[in-house]
């Protein structure tokens, strides 16, 4: 069955084998670098067939610097998907889920934001608060809920 979820620690033997089919010039020390380095679960979304992630979008926090201000942004890197997948629209509907899990953490960021300024002390709690939201906009259950028309009524 066909899913999009967020990457896990699970995945990463896969999500390398993707890597380095799909960018031939690095090796697997430059991947084995990322991904004991960088990766994060919660910054990779990842488009699964029968268990096996297929194609990957990575969204790295970034900041934007405009007219003095510094807007928080999300970099799309490594995007990529395993060869014997491509030409199927995997990774153009990936990267619509990309753009609609950025749209809510900016909205969820603007919330956070507000609440900041009215109560600092409590930033760290609605930091967790803002991440439980964005992982429950993955969240799928076991049948992986891949109507991209499901998925938007449930928000």
């Amino acid at each position: 069955m066909a899913c999009w979820q967020f990457a896990s620690p699970e995945q990463i033997p896969a999500l390398k084998q993707i890597w380095l089919q799909s960018f031939p010039e690095d090796d697997e020390a430059a991947a084995d670098t990322f991904f004991s380095s960088l990766f994060r679960p919660e910054e990779c979304l990842v488009h699964v067939e029968d268990g096996t992630p297929v194609s990957m979008v990575f969204m790295l926090p970034a900041r934007l610097c405009v007219q003095e201000k510094q807007l928080p942004i999300q970099y799309i890197y490594a995007a990529a998907t395993h060869p014997h997948w491509r030409g199927r629209g995997i990774f153009a509907a990936l990267l619509r889920q990309a753009h609609k899990v950025a749209a809510l953490a900016h909205a969820l960021s603007a919330q956070q934001h507000d609440r900041e300024n009215e109560h600092p002390n409590k930033a760290r709690d609605h930091e967790l608060d803002r991440l439980r939201q964005l992982k429950g906009v993955v969240a799928h259950d076991a049948a992986c809920r891949t109507d991209e028309a499901q998925v938007a009524r449930q928000h």
